[in-house]
């Protein structure tokens, strides 16, 4: 038997390796604030970026009128901010009216950040639900991708607000498009933890046996990430596989076991998964739970002894 390998441990290399951060590519936290740029908005050596940053609606209103290009893109400063555009800089900074202001002068929806992403992309991350409905009103395509192939509806899902998740669902946005590491939204709500995320993508029709590159389904990131206990039961409700199998064999109830998840693990086995299946090193559940030397793992292990 190869030296153990801890489950959460192996998921967390996969997911940095693959996208870069805490919650892969689309969740990882930006500076609080925009911050000036030294991009020009074109008349009197104003930046509109700083403008719609700070939330300064008069002044941008009359950089408007005078001309101001409204899709000029930032090309210096820190890399996350390369490629934006004004209305980018007034949406990540909280600042609606400033966005408003911008989408009534009709910029173009489909300017891209550095990381390919569009407006509606930011929106659906780091802005409100009223300004992601502003930006599908205004015409900006719902299913759009950026270079690592993540929607907006992944990019809500993961660390957007439930209801701007509601918002691009009703738009019509596809629920089960994947990512280039072969992740659905669902699958990016669940490992943010929030089940009410879940609760409206699984009753939208998001499919909770999908497999991304790894192998991995939506129950074994409910079981490894940490969305509470309720996100298996609808997993379960929805036709979801309590025995599903990752291309390294791996079980969502030996990655509860492996956490030490009591809850979790009572869950799974009282839908009926089963304990004998072993991994792709032969290891069974038992196995995973009896490796931890703590008390969690002296409670876990006796409740897949002690299964039926």
């Amino acid at each position: 038997m190869s030296e153990r390998k801890p489950v959460s441990f192996i998921v967390t290399v996969l997911a940095l390796a693959a996208a870069g951060g805490v919650l892969y590519y689309s969740v990882r936290q930006l500076p609080s604030d925009v911050g000036a740029t030294t991009a020009s908005a074109g008349v009197q050596g104003i930046s509109l970026h700083e403008l719609a940053e700070k939330g300064d609606v008069d002044a941008l209103a009359a950089q408007i009128k005078m001309g101001a290009r409204l899709d000029i893109a930032i090309e210096e400063g820190p890399l996350w901010q390369r490629g934006m555009t004004p209305l980018m800089c007034a949406i990540v900074s909280g600042q609606e009216k400033a966005a408003q202001t911008i989408l009534d002068a009709k910029p173009s929806l489909d300017s891209r950040s550095r990381d390919g992403r569009t407006a509606l992309i930011w929106a659906a991350g780091w802005g409100s639900p009223n300004t992601v409905q502003k930006l599908l009103d205004s015409g900006a395509e719902k299913n759009v991708r950026d270079e690592a192939n993540w929607t907006a509806l992944m990019m809500a899902s993961g660390r957007g607000d439930p209801e701007s998740v509601n918002r691009l669902v009703k738009s019509g946005a596809d629920i089960n498009a994947k990512n280039k590491w072969g992740q659905t939204a669902l699958m990016t709500a669940l490992r943010a933890g929030n089940a009410e995320k879940v609760e409206i993508l699984l009753a939208a029709g998001a499919s909770p046996n999908d497999t991304d590159l790894d192998g991995m389904t939506p129950m074994h990131m409910a079981a490894e990430g940490d969305a509470p206990t309720t996100v298996i039961i609808m997993l379960v409700k929805r036709g979801g596989n309590v025995d599903a199998q990752s291309a390294a064999g791996l079980t969502p109830l030996m990655i509860a076991c492996d956490r030490g998840d009591v809850e979790k693990t009572k869950v799974l086995l009282a839908n009926g998964c089963k304990t004998g299946i072993k991994d792709r090193d032969g290891s069974t559940a038992l196995d995973w739970a009896l490796r931890r030397s703590d008390d969690n793992g002296k409670v876990v292990a006796e409740l897949v002894k002690n299964a039926k």
